[in-house]
């Protein structure tokens, strides 16, 4: 707990940043900024653990591109995010 009162409240209040790796409108960023908006009320998780949250959801839509392009129709955005972050993760 020592780790997080060097953390600034900042870090614990804001993740704009992290959202830029999800699509700039839609149900998905709908979704994720009521999912910032949640986290940055938790005082009980830690700074590590709400950016956890927060790559998990992106590797979950990652995995679901295929069925979430499907269920919402062709989004280019949506096709581009996910195809780019699929081809980096296959590279490496």
């Amino acid at each position: 707990m020592e780790e997080e009162q060097a953390v600034s409240f900042a870090d614990h209040v804001f993740f704009d940043d992290l959202l830029e790796d999800f699509p700039s409108s839609g149900p998905i960023r709908t979704f994720m900024e009521q999912v910032t908006v949640g986290l940055s009320q938790n005082p009980n998780l830690s700074v590590e653990e709400k950016r956890e949250h927060i790559e998990w959801y992106k590797n979950y839509f990652q995995q679901k591109a295929e069925a979430l392009k499907d269920t919402l129709g062709e989004n280019v955005e949506l096709k581009t995010l996910f195809s780019s972050e699929t081809s980096k993760q296959t590279e490496t």
